[in-house]
């Protein structure tokens, strides 16, 4: 993988996300996978409440893709990146469905070639 563009993707990832979101970045069979979760400040009887865990998994293609493109393609391809990310974050409910004793798991988002290579 490439990792400065694993770098800049990241990078793109994380500003979407709340300014104090938490992100842990793995790869995953050549995908890069970022794990993000935040404190939700919504209930004072659980100030530390976080959200649940979003799984952002960038797939290897579309990494290689994009490493193939030029400048503009890379700027649109930015570009559909931040739209797919702001789309989802608009219709989330953050708040975890199962009660703080149990683990949850993630909720996977995961950008394929097709999304930002066109």
């Amino acid at each position: 993988m490439n990792q400065d563009i694993a770098r800049h993707l990241a990078s793109i990832v994380t500003a979407e996300f709340p300014k104090h979101a938490d992100m842990a970045r793995t790869e995953e069979g050549g995908d890069l996978c970022l794990y993000l979760d935040w404190r939700l400040r919504t209930d004072p009887t659980r100030p530390n409440q976080r959200s649940k865990v979003i799984l952002v998994c960038i797939s290897r293609e579309a990494i290689s893709d994009y490493a193939n493109r030029d400048e503009e393609q890379r700027k649109s391809a930015d570009a559909l990146l931040r739209k797919f990310l702001s789309q989802r974050l608009a219709v989330l409910a953050p708040e975890p469905a199962a009660p703080a004793h149990v683990a949850s798991t993630p909720e996977e988002w995961f950008v394929d070639t097709g999304m930002i290579n066109l």
